[in-house]
C-alpha cells in the first residue's frame, strides 16, 4: 500500500544564506510548488501529419496560505516590506517523506531557490481568524536536495538526507548520533528555530558544532527539558 504524504509535514521556508537560518513562513496553513516546461512547436513536413515540439524554458512558483500572525518569526509584516523594497528572497520547500512515522529513514526532499513576491493579500472577515495568500514566482534555477526512495526498483533520487529528532532532558550541551557518523550536518533547530552557525570557529551560545568522526553534536548552551532538536545530514 502507498504511504501518502501527510500534508503538514511540507513547509515552506524563508532562507537567508548570509547566516545560514531558515524561517517558516508564519503561521502558515497551505503551500504548494508548481513548475511547468513550455513547449515549442518543431513540426515539418516529416511529422507525418502530428504535431511535434521540443522542451524550452522552465518556469516555477510558490503559493501560501497562513493566519494573520505576529509572534512568529517571519510574519506577513516581513513580507509587506519585502514587496515596497522588490527584494527577492531565497525559499526551501521541504517536505518530510516519512509522514510522522517516526522512521527517520527516508528523511526530507528540499527544493531551494530565488523567488520574487509577485503578490501578497490580507483578509479580516467579521469574527473570523484573519488570513493572507503570498504568491512568489521563482526566478533563475531550483535544486533539488533528495532522498533515497525506491519504487518498483526505480530510482527517484540518489542523495540520501537524513533526519535525527531528539528531546532534552535539560541541562546536556552534547547529543550523539552514530547514524550520522561520516555524514555532513546542514541544518540543526533548536525549539523549531535554526540554530545560527554549524561548526563556527568560536561556538557562541546560539552555535553548533558537529564532529562527523564521533556523530557528536555540541551545542553552545545548554538545552532545557524538553527541548526538541531535529538535525539533517547528507
Amino acid at each position: 500500500m502507498a504511504s501518502v504524504i501527510n500534508g503538514t509535514n511540507i513547509v515552506l521556508y524563508y532562507f537567508n544564506p548570509a547566516t545560514s537560518t531558515a524561517v517558516p513562513f508564519g503561521a502558515a496553513t497551505n503551500c504548494s510548488f508548481e513548475t511547468s516546461v513550455e513547449q515549442v512547436e518543431v513540426s515539418s513536413q516529416s511529422s507525418a501529419w502530428f504535431r511535434e515540439y521540443k522542451n524550452d524554458f522552465i518556469t516555477w512558483s510558490v503559493n501560501c496560505d497562513g493566519f494573520v500572525s505576529l509572534s512568529d518569526n517571519y510574519n506577513y509584516a516581513y513580507l509587506l516590506q519585502l514587496v515596497l523594497d522588490k527584494t527577492p528572497i531565497t525559499i526551501k520547500f521541504s517536505i518530510d517523506n516519512d509522514n510522522g512515522t517516526g522512521s527517520g529513514l527516508l528523511g526530507y526532499t528540499i527544493l531551494t531557490g530565488l523567488a520574487n513576491i509577485t503578490s501578497l493579500s490580507l483578509s479580516g472577515p467579521v469574527e473570523s481568524a484573519s488570513t493572507y495568500s503570498v504568491t512568489l514566482q521563482g526566478t533563475g534555477g531550483y535544486s533539488i536536495d533528495g532522498v533515497e526512495v525506491t519504487q518498483e526498483g526505480i530510482n527517484i533520487s540518489s542523495q540520501i538526507v537524513k533526519m535525527y529528532d531528539y528531546t532534552a532532558t535539560g541541562g546536556e550541551t552534547t547529543v550523539t548520533l552514530p547514524g550520522a557518523i561520516g555524514f555532513t550536518c546542514f541544518s540543526v533547530t533548536r525549539g523549531g528555530v535554526e540554530v545560527q552557525d554549524i561548526n563556527p570557529v568560536t561556538v557562541d551560545a546560539n552555535d553548533v558544532s558537529f564532529n562527523s568522526t564521533t556523530g557528536i553534536l555540541t551545542f553552545g548552551s545548554s538545552l532545557a527539558a524538553g527541548e526538541h532538536i531535529r538535525a539533517l545530514f547528507k
